[in-house]
């Protein structure tokens, strides 16, 4: 389930940056804050919590991931909004993992690269992937075995299509 709000989250964040003419390049483990809502946070009414008419309903108990690395955003071209201008500055990440596409890991010699930015799919999937199977990279053959404790469930088709070899075929879709 947690999985499943992190999906959500970052994909609610990544959306509104793109409805802005923004895109993340790539995600890191150190890139996302978890905030989460216990009983003894300050901030919470228990009033609220446990009102069966709160329109809130348990929703405000779970997690929120939160993407906090501005480092990581870069412009969208305008003349089509889907190719990401990535510069050199993204070399500087701190985080201790960094998730890149493959296409983002061979352009980072270029002063500026050019993507697709469904590259960011690619690496939320791979986020994904190390904190539910701990995995820490993706293997460069087409070899899914490290997928085979989630086989055949929706997050499993949903990683599958973040992970596709053609980055104009990513799909953020959990159906």
């Amino acid at each position: 389930y947690v999985a499943l709000r992190l999906v959500h989250n970052l994909g609610k964040q990544m959306q509104a940056l793109i409805s802005d003419g923004r895109s993340i390049a790539c995600i890191g483990v150190d890139d996302v804050v978890v905030i989460t809502h216990r009983d003894s946070d300050a901030f919470v009414h228990d009033d609220s919590i446990n009102d069966p008419d709160s329109t809130l309903g348990d929703s405000r108990m779970d997690p929120q991931f939160l993407f906090l690395n501005d480092h990581l955003i870069f412009d969208l071209d305008d003349d089509d909004g889907t190719t990401l201008i990535v510069d050199r500055a993204l070399t500087k990440t701190k985080a201790k993992h960094v998730f890149m596409s493959p296409e983002l890991s061979e352009s980072l010699q270029a002063q500026q690269a050019q993507l697709n930015f469904k590259t960011i799919y690619y690496s939320v999937a791979q986020l994904v992937i190390y904190f539910l199977l701990n995995v820490d990279r993706i293997p460069d053959d087409d070899d899914i075995a490290y997928l085979n404790p989630i086989k055949n469930t929706k997050l499993y088709w949903f990683l599958l299509r973040c992970l596709n070899p053609v980055p104009a075929q990513r799909k953020y879709i959990y159906i």
